[in-house]
């Protein structure tokens, strides 16, 4: 028996990163530049990682695809063991609805809250690990992200806050605008 995943499940974990990318391939260039913003900015990161992700997911396509022709000649279930898929399909579940939360309340709590629900779903159990870490991760990206590239967050439908005025003044104290 082969360590290797199916090609089956390779595909079908290659169609839902497909569709988990395809929004992003379609809204990174709506991304708001701050014109005072030279160099690198905030629409490049994005890019540059939905496009690896892209690159990543059609590699791994087209391999699982001439993997499955070349040498399967069982039906699809058998070749397919759910429990292959199954975490994907999860943490694909939890991306969409983490993407939904964050136009409903911005970045900061959904980012928390899905953070320590993919840590409880790998296994991380304690205060230390399901509180503080991602507390401390969800400090780090937002100072990456909305402070350094200066991303600018639009308001959710429930929550609202003004990140952008408060990113411009500490972009302003550590000299970046």
């Amino acid at each position: 028996m082969s360590d290797q995943p199916s090609p089956i499940a390779d595909i079908i974990v290659s169609i839902l990163m497909l569709l988990v990318v395809a929004p992003f391939l379609a809204t990174t260039g709506d991304i708001y530049i701050d014109p005072s913003d030279p160099g690198f900015g905030a629409r490049d990161f994005p890019k540059i990682v939905t496009y690896l992700i892209l690159i990543l997911t059609l590699s791994l396509l087209v391999k699982s695809v001439f993997r499955w022709f070349s040498g399967h000649k069982t039906s699809v279930s058998k070749q397919l063991n759910w429990a292959e898929v199954y975490p994907v399909v999860s943490i694909v579940g939890i991306g969409l609805l983490y993407v939904y939360c964050i136009s409903l309340f911005q970045y900061l709590l959904p980012t928390f809250l899905v953070l320590v629900l993919m840590l409880f779903f790998f296994g991380s159990r304690g205060m230390l690990r399901l509180v503080l870490v991602p507390l401390l991760a969800v400090v780090i990206y937002y100072f990456v992200f909305f402070i350094i590239l200066g991303l600018y967050e639009k308001p959710g439908a429930i929550l609202r806050y003004d990140s952008y005025s408060f990113a411009r003044f500490i972009r302003t104290a550590i000299g970046m605008q």
